[in-house]
């Protein structure tokens, strides 16, 4: 019996991570540009990043607990890991209302513009877009809602982790995912809670897929190691997961890939050992997919406000959909290395008491 919960990089788990950042971007951009296909499930990847994040944060941090490592010090940490990346893509969608005013669009109006920025500084969801057909929950960058409940999660996590035993942990997995199964039956999908009219479902898409990662980070399996090629096989069926058109299949669809599928995914990914140069592409593709995950749309929106002025119908040439997404992978890879990993870095050093400098 080997013991899933080890101090290592899971290079196979970094793979699915960026190819999910990825088709959630495809998602939004096909809307925008032309040579693009469409991934009917994309929203699926959110409960998969879910299930990443409870597994890999137990595996960092579930022995660090201690009376002078608790709470707070966990939420600095995750803050720091979240917050750079958060806070430039709010520049970037505040720089794009600002392009907005000046090429003649129509933004919100300047006291709902206020209040949106305001409430998405402490990264809060904002009560603007109440009442509106379109209701988003974060009006200046839709996918900061899955962040809030990341934050809210992580608490929980961190607030009863002395608590968190083997037998309350299967009681919460097992409560919250009738919960998530119900909100998928009544809804139809598991497409909820980056809205306001299905914000509360939000809490159990959050909480099943995050503490079945802990969960499962804490199990033992005897799975044997697994190889390069394994790696690409399940980069391959996370797309055909993600992109695969159910038609009338859908509640099914969704409730098998969150119940089933991303868990064996999961399971599997963690026993693969990459090796050679592939492992660092697969390490590559996990260190840009929060970055793509939270900076794509800001950027599409300033990139249309632009187009839109000087070159409108740019965006139907066949080529500018396969264009936009590769200079945005490379743009975040740069984006990394240049800003978020020095900032993080000296946030960290900043954090630190002195007694542990």
């Amino acid at each position: 019996m080997t013991s899933m919960l080890t101090h290592r990089r899971f290079d196979a788990l970094d793979l699915l991570r960026g190819v999910a950042a990825v088709i959630v971007m495809f998602v939004h951009m096909n809307e925008h540009y032309a040579g693009l296909f469409s991934p009917e499930n994309g929203y699926l990847a959110v409960d998969l990043f879910f299930l990443l994040s409870g597994f890999v944060i137990a595996n960092a941090y579930d022995r660090r607990f201690s009376p002078r490592w608790g709470v707070a010090e966990f939420l600095k940490v995750r803050l720091i890991r979240l917050y750079p990346l958060y806070f430039l893509a709010l520049i970037l969608a505040a720089l794009k209302l600002l392009v907005q005013i000046r090429v003649g669009a129509s933004p919100p109006p300047l006291r709902d513009m206020a209040t949106d920025i305001g409430l998405a500084i402490l990264m809060l969801p904002s009560p603007t877009t109440i009442g509106h057909r379109f209701d988003p929950t974060f009006p200046l960058n839709l996918p900061a809602w899955s962040l809030f409940f990341e934050l809210v999660v992580n608490l929980a996590y961190a607030s009863a982790h002395r608590w968190l035993t083997h037998r309350v942990l299967t009681g919460l997995v097992a409560a919250s995912g009738a919960a998530l199964l119900a909100v998928i039956l009544v809804h139809g999908s598991d497409a909820v809670g980056n809205l306001w009219h299905t914000f509360g479902s939000g809490l159990p898409r959050a909480t099943f897929p995050f503490f079945l990662g802990i969960l499962m980070s804490r199990a033992r399996f005897d799975l044997p190691r697994l190889g390069n090629c394994s790696a690409a096989a399940l980069a391959v069926v996370l797309v055909a997961v993600l992109v695969i058109p159910p038609g009338s299949w859908r509640v099914l669809w969704d409730i098998a890939s969150i119940f089933l599928a991303f868990p064996l995914l999961v399971a599997l990914g963690a026993a693969v050992e990459v090796k050679g140069a592939i492992g660092k592409w697969c390490l590559w593709a996990g260190v840009i997919s929060y970055a793509v995950y939270v900076l794509h749309l800001p950027t599409i929106g300033i990139a249309d406000a632009v187009l839109k002025r000087i070159a409108p119908s740019l965006h139907l040439a066949a080529a500018s959909g396969p264009v936009f997404v590769l200079l945005l992978i490379v743009g975040c890879g740069a984006i990394d290395r240049y800003y978020d990993l020095p900032v993080r870095r000296w946030l960290t050093r900043r954090a630190r008491p002195p007694h542990d400098i």
